[in-house]
């Protein structure tokens, strides 16, 4: 959250012991990643770094969300971000198999 905060993300927090819930409700249950969260209408998964979630809010897709599923090192809170090594992927909305989101 501090991440996003200094991101320039206004951030509220829902602690809940069911993310398979939450996870579920918003289509993303079968990408696994540690954090959720809802930027206007889209989920994001994971350690996505903020260039990419802001990206993806300038364009629009047609999708669910984004995610950088797992735990990947190169994130940021992992360790040193290393720009273009990440790999993020969109979720479509027609059931089809996520795809990569370019990074940013």
């Amino acid at each position: 959250m501090d991440y996003l905060r200094e991101n320039g993300f206004a951030v509220s927090a829902v602690n809940t012991s069911d993310m398979d819930a939450i996870k579920k409700k918003y289509g993303m249950s079968h990408i696994a990643s540690c954090h959720t969260a809802l930027v206007n209408g889209y989920v994001v998964k994971g350690h996505v770094p903020a260039g990419t979630t802001r990206k993806m809010l300038r364009e629009k897709p047609s999708i669910i969300g984004i995610s950088a599923p797992g735990m990947p090192l190169n994130s940021h809170g992992m360790e040193e971000m290393q720009k273009g090594t990440l790999a993020i992927y969109a979720v479509p909305k027609d059931g089809k198999e996520p795809y990569q989101f370019s990074v940013e």
